[in-house]
């Protein structure tokens, strides 16, 4: 309970602790009031901005119905991996990524004070095919791991990968290393590394596909451990140092539609943020599951109010719940009940199982629902067992993109932003995928897929290699000997001509006959 400094409030609190009609709880704190009996001055003294009357309920709830938007697109061929993901990473963010690695590059040489190794001078300026083959070379790399990426390269049997064959390492590590994402020209943003990329995708993400009703809002954590300010430490992460962001994605399937990084912890709320997230999502009626982190009734009710319902987990000490009225959590038995409600809109629900389990929810009533367990049945209220459901949908998307990520140590924490985007951005694929074919296929052979298709595309931009007009010349020597080329076809024949071209080039004498045998043989 927050501390009461102003005078006048004291003066409110120990005027109602003089009536009868109050009574302080068996802990003896003077704040635990009975919940309907208290004035609006009460309300102000103990911090609560609304009275939130509870009364216990049953029945239904009937909410508005959900009307399922069309997502295909006549320009996406939903049977190709390629398709779907070039219409996230098209032509236009392949160009914007190569011109800004060049004019990386470029900044960076026309720094007078920097040394200029010879493997910088080989750098040949990026296009969109060379952009293409290398983000081929990191998703090869999720999936062929090796300890270092230096690795992937290296001669000995063991580090053997189709790496090589693909791009060099010297032309690898100059793109690796001035590899830059589009700049916002805003110096008070401080996210503006990555502000342009983040935005541009998220239209792509949203215009791809239209989500069921039910939807997730969790945090999640992109791991770092270099020097950022944007680095959180969550020790009940599985990564515990990291940039922190929020997201929101789709219950069921896992599909990411929204993602905003977390700046720091004077620069949003969590409430402010789940509005932030669910503005492009009012008025059509969508479900929305959290955890504690983000939970208040003030905001379930301020998104009911735009047509989003919302359950949620929720600590007992926050304000405007009915705390007077609980039963302590010892006196719960297994399986035990409270239903409190407000205003027809709001339920608070406490159920008993190992632990008790305090929800307040939009959208379901005090309706319980049969359960088997390992020895016999039981009843678990509906809004729990939906809760458990539909919350786990940032989880999914995060454990896809943990499959075949890049791993690879790296020292900007843009990069590793944009790996963690373009992990979404295949994931998202994928879910997209697996939705409109009926030919299921496995999350590695997608990628295998994509990454067959992306160097399929690149191989087609490859410089043509140089055609030098070569005159053959031909000499007499002293010496006679058999004529090559005769000797292919089973004639033995003494000549003493050699050509004097090949002799200069390859140091080697190639005796042929003057003639017909001269000319097949340069063929």
């Amino acid at each position: 309970m927050d501390k009461i400094d102003n005078e006048e409030n004291k003066d409110i609190i120990i005027d109602l602790l003089e009536d009868e009609n109050y009574e302080i709880n068996q802990e003896g704190d003077p704040f635990d009031f009975e919940w309907e009996e208290l004035d609006e001055e009460g309300w102000a003294a103990l911090g609560v901005e609304e009275e939130i009357e509870y009364e216990r309920i049953g029945g239904n709830k009937d909410l508005p119905a959900f009307i399922q938007e069309s997502f295909k697109n006549d320009m996406i061929d939903y049977n190709s991996p390629i398709s779907i993901f070039t219409f996230i990473f098209d032509e236009k963010f392949f160009d914007m990524l190569a011109d800004s690695t060049n004019n990386n590059f470029q900044k960076y040489i026309s720094q007078e004070s920097k040394y200029i190794s010879k493997r910088i001078k080989q750098w040949e300026e990026c296009n969109t095919y060379k952009i293409k083959k290398y983000i081929a070379i990191l998703l090869l790399m999720g999936i062929v791991r090796l300890p270092d990426m230096k690795g992937h390269w290296k001669k000995n049997v063991f580090y053997q990968t189709f790496i090589p064959k693909i791009m060099g390492n010297n032309e690898f590590e100059l793109i690796h290393r001035f590899f830059h994402l589009p700049e916002e020209n805003n110096p008070r943003n401080k996210l503006n590394l990555i502000s342009l990329t983040l935005e541009y995708l998220q239209n792509k993400w949203n215009n791809l596909y239209k989500p069921l009703q039910s939807l997730t809002l969790d945090e999640t954590i992109i791991p770092f451990k270099g020097r950022t300010y944007l680095k959180q430490y969550e020790p009940k992460k599985p990564y515990k140092w990291g940039i922190k962001a929020f997201a929101l994605a789709e219950a069921i399937s896992g599909y990411m539609l929204k993602f905003k990084i977390y700046e720091g912890k004077n620069t949003i709320k969590a409430k402010d943020a789940v509005i932030n997230l669910l503005q492009d999502f009012r008025n059509k009626n969508h479900l929305v599951y959290f955890d504690s982190y983000y939970s208040s009734t003030s905001l379930l009710i301020k998104l009911a109010k735009k047509n989003i319902w919302g359950t949620c987990t929720i600590i007992e000490n926050r304000k405007g719940l009915p705390r007077h009225e609980y039963i302590s959590n010892k006196n719960m038995n297994d399986g035990d009940t409270q239903e409190f409600h407000y205003n027809k809109q709001l339920l608070n629900l406490r159920w008993k199982d190992k632990k008790v389990v305090n929800i307040i929810t939009t959208v379901h009533s005090n309706l319980s629902t049969k359960i088997k367990t390992k020895y016999d049945t039981k009843l678990k209220p509906i809004a729990i067992q939906e809760y458990n459901s539909n919350y786990h949908g940032v989880d999914k998307n995060n454990q896809y993109c943990q499959y075949y990520s890049f791993d690879h140590r790296v020292n900007k924490w843009s990069f590793s932003v944009f790996i963690r985007l373009l992990e979404i951005s295949i994931v998202n694929s994928y879910i997209v995928y697996m939705k409109t074919n009926k030919n299921p296929i496995s999350h590695k052979d997608f990628r295998l897929s994509l990454i067959s298709e992306l160097l399929e595309i690149a191989k087609y931009n490859k410089k043509p290699k140089k055609k030098y007009n070569i005159v053959h010349e031909i000499e007499k020597m002293k010496e006679r000997r058999n004529c090559k080329y005769c000797n292919k076809n089973g004639i033995r024949t003494s000549v003493s001509f050699y050509c004097k071209t090949c002799f200069l080039i390859c140091k080697v004498v190639i005796p042929l006959c003057n003639g017909i045998c001269f000319l097949g043989y340069h063929k």
